[in-house]
């Protein structure tokens, strides 16, 4: 990613486009092969000072070898900027746009730790946050909650991506058992409520609400406070699944079973969205869960810069300086 000055905007890739510019080798080719054979013209005349060597002693070989490199550079970069201008030069910026603050709600429950979306269903969601993360334009402010039996609000609305970045690393599974989704809205929610303009919950959850605040109540105070709500089921179902708990959670005793009745309520979770305008969406895989984090959140731009009247106010310049030179320190002994 790199910056050019849209701090609303993240830029992730340039081209750059001309018509013709093969004619600026065989101009500026010709424009040295004249300067050099003027130069041999002048030498011949500069006989007349009893002979070339001596008037290149008296003035100094560094300084005529200045007086000819110099105006050379400056007639070169001058045709190179025409050229430039008249080659219809065009540099193209694609990058991403959001006009969202949002909050990231990840379901942090044991369950979460099944490897079915690889690596486990946690650290899939989080690597996705920290892609997105690297793509979030400057003025974009993002916070990160994670919820299991309760919900921790782990760093509030910010811009600054460091802070985000530790933060979405420290994630981890919740000690307390259950899935409080009504407390993981109602704390987006209250984060998110003073922000101005457009903002947004993504809840990433593969269970059910079974502890804390109930769906509705939530959903009520997220609707009063202009929140969107965009949904995410994670996991790939089936009816059973029995998996090793992985080493970095060794905390948690044995394995853990799940049954497709302990997989998340996708009425639910359409019910949240629908209500908010927002959307619900399945993840069977990390790419197709950070691409639904790129579509809610970004969007793309296309910015094109033309900079001819710049080349030709560049060339202009030039002109000049090599014109004063020209007219003082370089000029042309009689």
């Amino acid at each position: 990613m790199f910056t050019i000055p849209f701090s609303d905007i993240t830029f992730y890739e340039y081209a750059i486009s001309y018509k013709n510019l093969n004619l600026l080798l065989v101009v500026i080719g010709l424009a040295i092969l004249i300067h050099f054979l003027t130069i041999k013209r002048s030498e011949k005349r500069a006989i007349k000072f009893s002979n070339y060597e001596i008037l290149e002693k008296l003035i100094g070989k560094g300084a005529a070898r200045e007086r000819n490199l110099l105006p050379l550079i400056l007639r070169l970069l001058i045709l190179s900027m025409v050229i430039f201008a008249i080659s219809d030069f065009t540099i193209t910026f694609k990058g991403y746009k959001s006009d969202m603050d949002f909050v990231i709600a990840m379901d942090s429950s044991s369950s979460m730790l099944n490897p079915d979306v690889e690596p486990t269903r946690l650290d899939a969601a989080k690597q996705a946050a920290l892609d997105l993360l690297e793509k979030l334009p400057e003025k974009t402010e993002m916070g990160i909650l994670s919820f299991s039996g309760e919900a921790e609000m782990r760093c509030g609305l910010t811009r600054d991506k460091e802070i985000l970045d530790r933060c979405i690393k420290n994630v981890t599974y919740g000690q307390k058992g259950g899935t409080a989704i009504g407390d993981a809205i109602i704390l987006g929610s209250t984060e998110l409520k003073e922000v101005e303009g457009k903002r947004g919950l993504i809840l990433i959850t593969d269970g059910k609400n079974n502890i804390g605040v109930s769906v509705n109540e939530s959903l009520d105070f997220a609707m009063e406070n202009n929140i969107t709500i965009i949904t995410v089921g994670i996991g790939t179902g089936g009816n059973e699944t029995e998996f090793d708990i992985p080493e970095e959670y060794r905390s948690i005793e044995g394995t853990i079973t799940i049954t497709m009745e302990e997989s998340y309520d996708q009425s639910t979770l359409n019910y949240l969205s629908n209500s908010t305008s927002g959307k619900f969406y399945e993840v069977r895989d990390r790419e197709t869960l950070g691409s639904i984090y790129e579509e809610v959140v970004l969007e793309k731009r296309i910015i094109t810069v033309k900079p001819t009247l710049y080349l030709l106010a560049v060339a202009a310049l030039l002109l000049l300086i090599e014109w004063a030179l020209g007219a003082t320190k370089y000029k042309t002994l009689p």
